[in-house]
């Protein structure tokens, strides 16, 4: 099936057909496979998201002049922001131990070299040469590794939101240390925008930490 369309784009012949399952082309041929594999669920997922997002909010956009790149930049994936960190979760936690049936069934003599990675070698060990405590204990160092850089994720992913929601938390409900800090955060992020040459956003900036200083003078008072 795949070598006539490689034909078709002028990739190999007849007479000198590309073996697929050899090392050169493995890792491309894993990418492409792991990539069907997870569209089906994953558009599911992603759809049940999106649909979940008010309308009301791309109406008040698009009157606003905002296209369809606009909407989904600063709409669609700010909304479904959690259901992409709990895919992001899933997949570290599963990053060492592969999909083990799939590099398990495709590999060969011929591709040995590129396809071995640790989930079938401690097959390899446990059960072809018995080897089991060492098994066991590449089995243990799998898991806690997974374990930490789950953890380590989670907690990069709550700062990240922590700060996010810092930011969008209205001013008038905070403490004097809440908006010096949210000034000094702004003003950071102002002179970031400046350094990049993003004018418009450093001026956004700019008067968002003028109307708050104005608001922490009032309080001061």
């Amino acid at each position: 099936i795949i070598n006539p369309l490689l034909y078709a784009l002028g990739i190999g012949s007849r007479d000198n057909p590309i073996n697929l399952l050899t090392a050169d082309y493995f890792w491309g041929l894993m990418i492409i496979v792991s990539m069907i594999k997870s569209v089906g669920w994953g558009s599911v997922i992603y759809l049940a998201a999106i649909t979940s997002i008010s309308p009301e909010m791309y109406e008040a956009a698009q009157l606003d002049g905002a296209n369809r790149f606009h909407c989904a930049w600063n709409i669609t994936l700010p909304s479904i922001a959690p259901t992409i960190t709990v895919f992001l979760l899933l997949n570290i936690s599963n990053l060492l131990s592969n999909s083990f049936e799939q590099f398990y069934i495709l590999q060969n003599p011929a591709n040995i070299s590129r396809s071995e990675v640790l989930a079938t070698y401690i097959y390899q060990m446990g059960m072809i040469e018995r080897k089991y405590s060492y098994t066991t204990a590449m089995g243990l160092f799998e898991s806690c590794s997974g374990i930490v850089l789950m953890l380590t994720a989670n907690a990069i992913s709550k700062k990240v939101a922590a700060e996010e929601m810092e930011f969008d938390k209205d001013p008038e409900s905070m403490s004097q240390k809440e908006l010096e800090k949210l000034i000094a955060d702004i003003q950071k992020k102002m002179k970031k925008a400046a350094a990049e040459l993003n004018f418009e956003a450093a001026a956004e900036y700019r008067d968002k930490m003028v109307s708050l200083k104005n608001m922490l003078r009032d309080i001061e008072k």
